[in-house]
C-alpha cells in the first residue's frame, strides 16, 4: 500500500505519507472483509486488483427518449 516507496528522503515527508498509507491499508483490509469475503477470486486480492475489477468498468453513453444515459455492461 505504498510503503515499499517512500516518496523522499526527508524524514518529514516520508512519516506523513506512512500516516496515509497505514489507513489506506486498514480500510482496504475491511472492504476485503466486509463486501468481498464471498467473492472467490476477489478476496485475497491487491489493491491494484481490486482497483482495476471494481472501479474501471466499461460504459458508454447513450441516448434514449431525448435523454442521456451512461450504459455499463455487465460482463
Amino acid at each position: 500500500m505504498g510503503l515499499h516507496s517512500l516518496p523522499s528522503k526527508s524524514r518529514q515527508a516520508s512519516e506523513a505519507w506512512m500516516l496515509t498509507a497505514n489507513p489506506a491499508a486498514g480500510l482496504h483490509a475491511r472492504l476485503r472483509l466486509l463486501t468481498l469475503h464471498d467473492q472467490g477470486d476477489l478476496a485475497g486480492a491487491e489493491p491494484h486488483t481490486m482497483r482495476f475489477r471494481l472501479c474501471h468498468r466499461p460504459a458508454r453513453p447513450a441516448e434514449h427518449a431525448r435523454r442521456r444515459r451512461l450504459r455499463i455492461e455487465t460482463t
